[in-house]
């Protein structure tokens, strides 16, 4: 406020307005750009990053953390971070700082030898954490991976294995390991029962070798050592002696087994012989068996000789056929003993199937429900007779509209089979055509009409028109009136109950009334 004063003390008061208002934003710079190769060393917002802030009134603008923004992607990912920088009048500006996270650093594949063993069927399997020994990423390892895992007999020994780390960049390192595969079970050795043995004339007999008489199996080895003691060609002596038999068994990895049986000498030299149990011989690709030699098989005591019959060469054949093997013992003195055994025979050849036909395409018939489908059918053959081919389906049979899968088994009289298979596709029946014209002239008249493929039954109907007379036979006759476009449609059903629709669309067009003028200027209609 200002005064106005004259020279005889008159004065007036004048007023200034002054008005203060700060619309000028603050300044600051961005913050400098932050690189990390992980997530987790992202920094949390710090508003003391900005240090430039300033402001032409506001002596301390305020700054402020307002969002990060990801770019989404991925190796690398660019964060967008904001901040604020406000005055006192409510003026303020956005800041953004860059952080970038790009992981460059490949893993450390860190790995460590094993021993495995192979079990009894000689295999042995390792995982990735079998080899690894503390591979580490400075983000996160995404994938661990061998490019070896699984191991058998052929892999005894040292083996090298590598190990991929990969971290969620698609780093990878590699290292490698030795996987020693090692054998540490014993072969399955089983010894025959306990037996006795005849004495010479002068009480002695020799061991002969038993090793025959084992059963032996091993993971790796098909054909393990064997070794006997006493050792074959040992002389013992004594009516009444018992004598332990010690098979010993080797697989060659280090690894044995051993079995024991007791033999009994005793002073008899009676001629007897055992056979060996009923036996299943399989036959061949003709359903034949050679009999072979099986007097081999035969235990025997007293005996110089023993024969077989029917001898070693003769072919049997046949499926389920059961054939009677004779092993006769014979003594220095010509005296016999005799005993048997019976061979039966098993196929277990499967039958096949030649000339499987191939997916069948048709249309149905017009009972509008399926339709009669023939085809030639397979053959079967099998090394062995009577084989019996069987289908779901036979050439001639009805197939519904659809698909229908046919199937053919052989069964031989071993129970083995084959089969084959092919489908029957029967696609829906052509509608029936409509006869008659579709572009009339109303008010008229016209008859529509479709062929009778047999025995079927019609039902008519029309929109936008009257039918005249009756709507079930194989033609209708039709009253069209006005120009509104119709239909006609019909429905034919089959003496087996399945239909077919079709129908037409009507162009209808009415004929124009022609009329004159009376003398009375009114108009008379013709």
């Amino acid at each position: 406020t200002y005064s106005v004063t004259d020279d005889c003390g008159n004065s007036i008061n004048v007023t200034q307005t002054i008005t203060i208002n700060d619309v000028t934003p603050p300044t600051a710079s961005n913050p400098a750009p932050i690189n990390v190769e992980c997530a987790g060393d992202v920094p949390a917002p710090d508003v003391s990053v900005v240090t430039d802030e300033a402001d032409n009134c506001t002596a301390a603008p305020v700054v402020a953390f307002v969002s990060d923004v990801s770019d989404g992607n991925t190796c690398p990912e660019v964060i967008t971070r904001t901040y604020s920088v406000r005055d006192d009048c409510g003026n303020s500006i956005n800041v953004t700082q860059t952080i970038t996270v790009n992981d460059i650093t490949p893993p450390t594949a860190i790995c460590r030898n094993i021993t495995i063993q192979l079990d009894a069927g000689g295999n042995a399997t390792i995982t990735a954490a079998d080899i690894d020994n503390g591979s580490s990423d400075n983000c996160a390892i995404d994938t661990i991976w061998l490019d070896t895992y699984n191991f058998d007999c052929a892999d005894l020994g040292p083996n090298t294995v590598n190990l991929t780390v990969r971290d969620a960049c698609g780093l990878e390192s590699i290292c490698s390991a030795t996987v020693t595969v090692q054998d540490d079970l014993g072969p399955v050795l089983t010894c025959p029962a306990d037996f006795n043995e005849f004495v010479d004339i002068n009480d002695d007999f020799i061991i002969p070798d038993y090793t025959g008489l084992v059963v032996v199996s091993d993971n790796c080895n098909p054909s393990p050592t064997l070794t006997q003691n006493p050792v074959d060609g040992t002389v013992i002596n004594g009516v009444g002696m018992i004598q332990t038999i010690t098979i010993t068994t080797d697989d060659g990895n280090g690894n044995n087994s051993q079995c024991t049986f007791d033999i009994t000498l005793i002073d008899s030299l009676t001629l007897s012989i055992l056979c060996p149990p009923d036996r299943v011989e399989f036959v061949d690709e003709n359903c034949e068996f050679m009999i072979p030699d099986y007097t081999p098989l035969a235990t025997t005591t007293g005996a110089v000789s023993v024969s077989q019959d029917p001898v070693a060469g003769t072919v049997i054949s046949g499926h389920g056929t059961v054939q009677a093997i004779t092993l006769t013992a014979t003594d220095g003195g010509g005296n016999t003993e005799q005993c048997s055994f019976s061979v039966t025979l098993q196929d277990n050849t499967s039958p096949v199937i030649s000339g499987c036909p191939a997916d069948i395409n048709t249309v149905a018939d017009t009972s509008y429900c399926g339709v009669e489908v023939t085809w030639v059918e397979p053959t079967v053959s099998d090394n062995c007779s009577g084989v019996i081919l069987t289908s779901s389906n036979n050439p001639g049979d009805f197939f519904p509209v659809g698909t229908t899968t046919v199937t053919y088994t052989a069964t031989d009289a071993a129970g083995l089979t084959d089969i084959c298979s092919f489908d029957v596709i029967v696609a829906v029946a052509s509608p029936p055509v409509i006869s008659g014209p579709t572009a009339v002239c109303t008010p008229g008249q016209e008859t529509y009409s479709v062929v009778d493929p047999g025995t079927h039954t019609f039902n008519w109907t029309v929109t936008n028109g009257t039918i005249s007379g009756s709507a079930t036979d194989s033609s209708v006759t039709v009253d069209w009136s006005g120009a509104a476009q119709g239909t006609v449609e019909v429905t034919i059903t089959s003496g087996s109950g399945c239909n077919c629709t079709n129908s037409i669309a009507i162009n209808k067009y009415e004929t124009p009334t022609i009329g004159i003028i009376n003398s009375s200027n009114s108009l008379i209609r013709r």
